[in-house]
């Protein structure tokens, strides 16, 4: 497995959540800048908290892969937080790379008004799967101003005429965060309608389950909200082949 001081893994999967089974070449850049208690992936936090450089290197490493899966067209960028690095040349040469016309990009909405996609060229098919972290929102006025850049964004994007960006919004389900879902949609309604809207549920820590049994529990309280709300549910596909 390839990885570097920008780059956690490059590996070839499926997508596990929204997108559900779509094969993708998985790039896993390195830096959060929320570093939420649960989160799954910590070992892409950076102790230093200053994000490297992708090199040339990292780009060739990208290629090889693609190489070795030609058939895999989809390059999905997550982390940590990928947009850390949307000042950087070579974060765009990822996305230029004619060997993938469709790219997806994994991110939790904090840099999105930074975003510009002026530099990607040939109008390629690009999806934003957008997961506000509600942990870090510890004030209400936090959450609203959270929404009001995510809906800022999707209306910039609407008016530019970028109809190659697709924007989805993802958020982690559980009881004592649903009235807090329900605002932030309601202040996002201009921009999303609940076709746009998707719902997961939180994963335990799985090295203390012993069975998927707790899983499919929790996903059977998120549909429940889905069905009421008319939201779309998205399991987490890889949580069940982890636990085999």
């Amino acid at each position: 497995m390839y990885s570097s001081e920008a780059i956690a893994e490059i590996i070839p999967t499926i997508q596990g959540e929204i997108r559900i089974g779509e094969p993708v070449i998985l790039v896993r850049l390195n830096g959060c800048n929320l570093k939420c208690s649960w989160c799954d992936t910590k070992y892409t936090w950076l102790k230093g908290g200053n994000i490297a450089d992708i090199t040339d290197d990292d780009i060739k490493s990208v290629i090889n892969m693609q190489n070795e899966y030609p058939n895999i067209d989809t390059l999905m960028l997550t982390g940590g937080e990928p947009l850390l690095y949307i000042q950087q040349e070579n974060f765009f040469n990822l996305l230029n790379l004619e060997i993938f016309p469709n790219i997806q990009i994994e991110t939790n909405g904090t840099l999105l008004d930074s975003l510009s996609f002026e530099s990607v060229k040939n109008k390629k098919s690009i999806i934003l799967n957008v997961s506000p972290k509600f942990e870090t929102m510890h004030m209400d006025d936090n959450l609203i101003k959270c929404a009001k850049k995510i809906k800022r964004f999707a209306y910039t994007i609407r008016k530019s005429g970028c109809l190659y960006v697709h924007i989805n919004i993802k958020f982690v389900y559980y009881s004592d965060v649903e009235t807090r879902i329900l605002r932030f949609i309601d202040e996002i309604a201009d921009e999303f309608t609940s076709k746009y809207i998707y719902i997961m549920s939180r994963t335990p820590d799985l090295s203390k389950i012993e069975s998927n049994r707790i899983l499919i529990d929790n996903d059977i309280k998120t549909i429940a909200f889905c069905m009421k709300y008319g939201f779309i549910f998205t399991p987490r596909l890889h949580t069940y082949l982890f636990m085999g």
